[in-house]
């Protein structure tokens, strides 16, 4: 079997979004022929942990975990850009691990993984002293991530100088959607390098389906964190506008960080009708979108085409439950119109909001809320099939 070292500071149980995709991206490798060993971080300080997630990753898929050193200073350089995060202080344990590993362990091939870029670093560093190929995966952009702002010039140019140098020595590159894939092009002129695997669901988390037991509220769940420019205030909004006698009928359910936002309930006088729920046991996420009517999705508004696809969307398509996706046109636009499981809304359109929701409550009232998904388009999406792609990928490599 040919060998690969998953360089990922995020991976179970570290609860994260970034956590979940890197495990689906190597889970089902292991039937294409390789021998995955996995390269993270301890129990970071600042992470929170989902211990039950441990029982989930396979025998066959060794992972080896170093410190990293992550303190005020690194927080505050990584707020200001000096830094491209603030998991810096992981590059000198994880490389003198990585070295290691690729001496004892006769690895073939070198992936990485961001958010955060530490974890390109660390492969750039393997890569140059051990001449492997290296793939370097974005699940996000990361200069040209619209809501990223750099303080000056001169720090924008640090961390151009620092991306253009990735993406000229690693051999591929792999992102999660076409807009992505065309910001990297415009810029670097790179398109031969760069493939697109959009992010996954895994199948064997769906297969103790438990559909809602009949309850008098109509049931709205948002599954992920309010951060930056993503809040939920437009969807509030458009609630707050609804009739009295429909907003008593509706619960929602904000599962997740809600962060600097939490006072938009108060101030919307919406604390009867939302509930702020903080993160759960990754097992129980699962059961929550089956006990609910409608699926939630909110990007952050943008006056170009989205390049952000979330993970969340790609196990909300998996329920066959309606999604009410909040999301400017692009990737997750695209995801929803192709897979048919949902309606689209501008973040920007509050009517268009309130809209749906009066859409999807009255269906509910008549016992016609259903969707028929496109199945065939949704397996795509598939942890499986992402295997499959970067197998292809990989052997054209080795």
């Amino acid at each position: 079997m040919k060998k690969l070292l998953l360089i990922s500071y995020f991976f179970p149980p570290i609860q994260s979004a970034e956590s979940t995709m890197a495990f689906n991206s190597v889970k089902y490798l292991p039937l294409f022929g390789w021998e995955i060993i996995v390269l993270s971080a301890k129990k970071p300080r600042q992470e929170k942990i989902d211990l039950s997630t441990l029982s989930s990753i396979p025998k066959n898929i060794l992972v080896h975990r170093t410190s990293s050193i992550e303190n005020i200073i690194s927080r505050t350089l990584s707020h200001f850009k000096i830094l491209p995060d603030n998991k810096i202080g992981w590059i000198y344990f994880a490389v003198r691990e990585g070295k290691k590993l690729l001496k004892d362990e006769s690895i073939d091939i070198i992936v990485s993984r961001s958010t955060p870029i530490t974890s390109h670093l660390i492969g750039l560093k393997l890569s140059l002293s051990s001449k492997l190929p290296w793939i370097a995966c974005f699940s996000d952009p990361w200069v040209q991530n619209p809501y990223i702002f750099y303080p000056n010039k001169i720090i924008r140019e640090l961390n151009e100088n620092l991306e253009k140098k990735i993406m000229l020595k690693t051999e591929k590159i792999v992102v999660t959607t076409k807009q992505m894939k065309r910001l990297f092009v415009e810029k670097y002129n790179i398109e031969d390098k760069i493939t697109i695997i959009p992010n996954s669901y895994d199948p064997s988390e769906f297969l103790h389906k438990v559909n809602k037991t009949k309850k008098e509220k109509f049931v709205i769940t948002y599954i992920g964190n309010f951060y930056g420019s993503r809040s939920p205030e437009s969807f509030l909004k458009a609630l707050k506008l609804l009739d009295k006698n429909i907003s008593e009928e509706i619960e929602v359910r904000l599962i997740g960080s809600i962060g600097k936002f939490r006072y938009l309930t108060s101030k919307y006088n919406l604390n009867n009708i939302v509930q702020v729920i903080n993160s759960i046991p990754r097992k129980n996420i699962f059961t929550q979108l089956f006990n609910s009517d409608v699926l939630l999705l909110i990007d952050a508004p943008s006056n170009k085409e989205n390049v952000f696809l979330p993970s969340k969307l790609l196990e909300y398509i998996n329920t066959s439950k309606p999604i009410l996706a909040i999301t400017p046109e692009g990737a997750s636009a695209d995801v929803i119109r192709s897979t048919g499981t949902g309606v689209v809304v501008s973040p920007e359109d509050i009517k268009g909001i309130k809209k749906a929701i009066k859409y999807y409550y009255d269906l509910y009232r008549s016992s016609e809320l259903k969707i028929k998904p496109n199945w065939l388009e949704i397996e795509k999406y598939s942890a499986e099939n992402y295997a499959k792609k970067l197998d292809q990928l990989l052997r054209k490599m080795v």
